[in-house]
């Protein structure tokens, strides 16, 4: 089987990452990038299920008042009749994917989160300005649903979420929880080095946090979830390994 992917940035995620390796082990994959850059790379991605390679083009493609330049770059690099099946992620990659192939391949959207979805939560932690954002991302996310065959949810919580606002749908819908994968590079710092040898040894706990950002996920997110991985560091015998922050973070 042939399997085509769109993306954007959100590609490099690690359930994406490991998606794209679970694709691999039934055929072969082609993966598009939309973004700022062009140019056509190997990515060599790890999962449970073994290392694999996929082939990576990039294509600039930012602006939706262009969307059709997107598409028509993406014809002429793959074409539109060979997949077997066509995966994207939100916002430009499932439009585009849509307009590419106006129904003649299934198009099935990877959806993970919808922002919405936290608003109880966030509201609860003082997120008040998720209020305003509310009604748009419920019919910005319908609007990638209906452009879509089906839609992968990957966690409950979005499942449960889209099927209750999105009932006349919801047999579009399913919940396919991922496996997470990484890239692998050639070069290992000697920090990496030190995590792979605490791993091999077992009995610790690794974390990805991104204490970068800022705002209600920092602030709901983040900071909590780093606060107790300190706490279990401090007050258990066991390795901790915090990924995904720099130590000045």
């Amino acid at each position: 089987m042939k399997f085509l992917y769109i993306g954007s940035d959100d590609l490099f995620s690690r359930h994406e990452l490991g998606f794209l390796v679970a694709l691999s082990t039934l055929g072969s994959v082609d993966v598009i990038q939309l973004g700022r850059r062009a140019g056509i790379e190997k990515l060599r991605i790890s999962s449970d299920n073994g290392v694999w390679d996929a082939l990576l083009y990039r294509i600039p493609c930012e602006d939706i008042l262009h969307i059709h330049k997107c598409v028509n770059a993406v014809k002429s690099l793959v074409g539109t009749e060979e997949w077997d099946f066509v995966f994207a992620t939100p916002r430009m990659p499932v439009l585009v994917a849509n307009l590419l192939f106006n129904k003649r391949k299934p198009v099935i959207l990877r959806l993970w989160s919808i922002r919405a979805a936290k608003i109880v939560n966030n509201l609860l932690l003082g997120g008040y300005k998720d209020l305003i954002i509310f009604i748009p991302s419920v019919l910005a996310n319908l609007i990638y649903i209906l452009n879509s065959t089906y839609t992968m949810t990957l966690d409950n919580v979005t499942y449960t979420f889209a099927s209750k606002v999105y009932p006349v749908i919801v047999d579009r819908i399913i919940k396919v929880y991922p496996p997470y994968g990484y890239i692998i590079k050639r070069s290992t710092s000697t920090y990496a080095s030190k995590i792979l040898e605490i791993v091999d040894r077992g009995d610790y706990i690794l974390s990805f946090t991104v204490l970068s950002k800022r705002g209600v996920y920092l602030k709901v997110e983040a900071k909590p979830q780093a606060e107790v991985l300190y706490l279990l560091a401090k007050k258990t015998d066991i390795d901790v390994i915090l990924a995904g922050s720099t130590l000045e973070d």
